[in-house]
């Protein structure tokens, strides 16, 4: 199983040439390449919050290159758990794909991926399910329902890229924070020089919203980059 997850994403190590998708797009392989390896993960799923009644985030969305690799967005709903999203992609990639970590209620934290971490569980909501890229955010921690660190999660400090599931509602015994999405890296695939391939950036789920406000965790946007090697 690859565990190589603290990724430089600026360089290409022995593989020269890489393109970073953050929005959808295409990629068409260049001359003389037959093997692109992928790195990518969905969107995380926003937060639930429970407080006579569920309100749900919305899950987040797929990442896809082509019909070959899909990295399922994160999970929410009004549930105590949610499982993380997993991988589509041929058998030579198994070894590179990871699930995403999953959540469960208040007070317990989110599930890891790889060697990320899910968030904090908090007195008002479980913490976030991680991708294998990025960890998942914290739940709610007091009574004031003030979160411990910032409501968004996914790569780049938030911004942009890898998504995580994150934090949970704030209050209610059972909030769930939103599951981590499924993610692939450095999934060798084989190409034809010269084919275009469609690349799909899922989004990360929107958290819950009651009175006016969010009141749980967004999720991380999705990410995807191509490398190949120097020809």
């Amino acid at each position: 199983m690859i565990v190589e997850t603290d990724l430089d994403f600026s360089s290409g190590g022995s593989l020269r040439n890489q393109r970073q998708f953050l929005s959808s797009g295409s990629f068409t392989v260049p001359d003389g390449v037959t093997k692109l390896y992928i790195t990518a993960c969905g969107g995380g799923a926003g937060g639930t919050q429970y407080s006579g009644g569920y309100r749900a985030g919305t899950p987040g969305g797929d990442t896809s290159f082509g019909e070959i690799i899909t990295c399922h967005g994160g999970v929410t709903g009004s549930s105590l758990s949610h499982e993380g999203g997993g991988v589509t992609a041929p058998d030579t990639c198994l070894d590179y794909a990871f699930n995403g970590g999953s959540t469960n209620k208040a007070g317990i934290p989110g599930g890891g991926s790889g060697q990320r971490k899910g968030g904090l569980g908090g007195d008002r909501g479980g913490g976030g399910g991680a991708s294998a890229l990025a960890d998942g955010g914290d739940g709610f921690m007091n009574h004031n329902y003030l979160p411990i660190k910032p409501v968004k999660s996914g790569f780049g400090a938030g911004g942009g890229g890898g998504g995580t599931g994150i934090g949970t509602g704030s209050a209610g015994d059972n909030a769930c924070g939103g599951s981590g999405a499924g993610a692939v890296i450095n999934a060798p695939i084989d190409v034809t020089p010269g084919d275009t391939h469609l690349v799909t950036i899922g989004a990360g789920g929107v958290a819950a919203f009651y009175n006016g406000s969010y009141v749980a965790g967004h999720g991380g946007d999705g990410m995807l980059i191509v490398r190949w090697e120097g020809v």
